[in-house]
């Protein structure tokens, strides 16, 4: 903040969800969650211009006024005169020039901000020498440890911080995040509950407990803790004026679920909705239009909107579709795993995959998917490189001509479209426009081999058989099995070493054979 006679000049980010933020009323106004300049009357206290950036910038560090030495001519009823202010050459001369330190911080800061991580750890290390006793320093270095999944560096790291600080809940969290990432899940757990020791209102401590729970098998506790997550600014409820479903009564209500985060989330979750729809009058589902068809042939569902404006007297209350097995008391023993629970709708029609090749062809047909979205958090754990995966259709250094290769990858590039012309790929991205037309190619697939993603949830909800391919980091949904606990029909495979696909696709070729019998 800086003063230039009766003005203030304020630097505003936007609420970050920390361990001294979480829980409180003003992370909660999603809508004030801004990041700019402002200038304030400090008589008034009335805005009087404000800079405000849309995307692209989080965080104001400081605020630096410049002069200008070629100002713009403009009228003197120019609307930018009302917001333009000239600063004294006598305000600008008390500015001090910034501390190096506190600039180096701020570029190891930058760097890890854009995973710069061997910048950023080499900035901090440097730092420390000047102040090793800094807990920003000695926290932020065990989170760029972490980031960069140097677990060991980072646990030694975080523990000599929380031996000195035992209550810095957010280093506690990040070491828990460490253990989770050796797989040292009670580990992990412990300083998750050390982190809301320290802060019990501590939303991502919270939630991070959830998942590991969800993950062990624990639902009855792993449920509760993940509702903590519409505490944290990487999640946008709701927003509504009826009610959230807590799991009362609505027998003469209309209930009304949204879908949330992937759309495989949607589709291994459409499990609760029979439950869920004879509990209520009607159910209302809200989902986005690659969904809305697979959901539309749902006999529990009476009616399928897209997001957007609905209206007001359509529904009663409400529920997100990721929060209905805590309001169903779901656990382990009733978790209900009978498939398939979706079908394709029979307006759908696609052209039988014998006309993509061989019509006479009786090979069993295998459909691939090998990479995830892109921008979700641990994509560079979950997708596969493609030419990792076609590796399953080679036998030696020949073709492997017993099976029939069917892509059910979307988007492709046109190198990804020549490397599976190459390999005898069938390449099916033109057909693929709904997640109920995807499905209607898998319905005439044997197997189905995919890493984690929305296709492999809908081959699991048709009960097609499937591999799905996951790294040592895999999401709690895939728990610690070998057959999956949602989808009976389901093997799960896992790299014995992270980042190792090759030694995985090798085991898959000698499982394909077992899996078709």
């Amino acid at each position: 903040m800086d003063f230039i006679q009766n003005f203030a000049i304020i630097g505003l980010s936007q609420i970050r969800e920390t361990a001294v933020f979480a829980g409180l009323p003003l992370t909660e106004r999603e809508q004030e969650r801004k990041c700019g300049v402002w200038i304030v009357d400090i008589n008034t206290g009335q805005t009087v211009a404000f800079l405000s950036f849309s995307e692209g910038v989080q965080e104001i560090f400081s605020i630096q006024l410049l002069p200008w030495k070629y100002p713009a001519l403009l009228d003197m009823n120019d609307p930018l005169l009302h917001t333009s202010f000239s600063i004294p050459d006598d305000a600008i001369a008390q500015f001090v020039a910034p501390d190096p330190k506190q600039v180096k911080m701020d570029q190891a800061v930058g760097h890890h901000r854009r995973k710069e991580f061997d910048k950023a750890i080499a900035l901090y290390e440097e730092c420390l020498q000047d102040d090793p006793k800094s807990t920003f320093l000695r926290y932020h270095l065990g989170v760029a440890y972490s980031d960069q999944e140097e677990w060991d560096k980072a646990i030694t790291t975080l523990e000599s911080l929380v031996r000195t600080q035992t209550n810095h809940a957010e280093a506690w969290n990040s070491l828990g995040h460490a253990h989770a990432g050796k797989l040292e899940f009670e580990k992990a757990v412990s300083c998750y509950e050390s982190a809301l020791k320290a802060d019990q209102q501590y939303a991502t401590a919270h939630f991070n407990r959830g998942c590991l729970k969800l993950k062990m098998g624990d639902f009855k506790e792993g449920w509760p803790e993940y509702e903590w997550r519409w505490k944290m600014p990487t999640f946008h409820p709701f927003n509504c004026p009826q009610p959230m479903w807590k799991g009362e009564d609505i027998s003469d209500k209309t209930l009304l679920i949204h879908t949330e985060q992937g759309n495989g989330d949607a589709i291994q979750f459409a499990r609760f909705l029979p439950q869920v729809r004879a509990r209520c009058k009607k159910l209302v589902f809200v989902c986005t239009e690659p969904l809305r068809l697979l959901f539309k042939g749902m006999d529990c569902i009476d009616e399928v909107r897209l997001p957007g404006s609905l209206p007001a007297d359509l529904f009663d209350v409400y529920a997100p579709i990721m929060s209905l097995p805590g309001i169903l008391d779901i656990t382990l023993e009733n978790l209900p795993t009978q498939t398939p629970y979706l079908e394709i709708p029979s307006s759908v029609v696609v052209d039988p995959l014998e006309t993509l090749g061989d019509s006479k062809s009786t090979k069993p047909k295998i459909g691939l998917i090998w990479a995830g979205s892109p921008t979700q958090q641990i994509n560079h754990h979950r997708s596969c490189p493609i030419e990792a995966m076609l590796e399953l259709t080679k036998k030696g250094d020949a073709k492997n001509t017993d099976y029939d290769f069917y892509s059910l990858q979307i988007p492709l590039t046109s190198e990804h479209k020549e490397q599976l012309e190459k390999s005898g790929v069938h390449d099916l991205e033109s057909e693929l426009v709904s997640y109920a037309h995807t499905g209607a190619f898998i319905e005439q697939m044997d197997l189905v081999i995919s890493v984690c993603t929305s296709v492999v949830h809908l081959s699991g909800a048709l009960n097609k058989k499937s591999i799905t391919l996951l790294s040592p980091h895999a999401d709690w949904r895939w728990m610690d099995d070998d057959q999956s606990t949602w989808y009976p029909n389901t093997k799960i495979m896992r790299q014995s070493k992270s980042g190792d696909w090759a030694e995985l696709i090798e085991r898959v070729k000698l499982e394909i054979p077992k899996q078709l019998k």
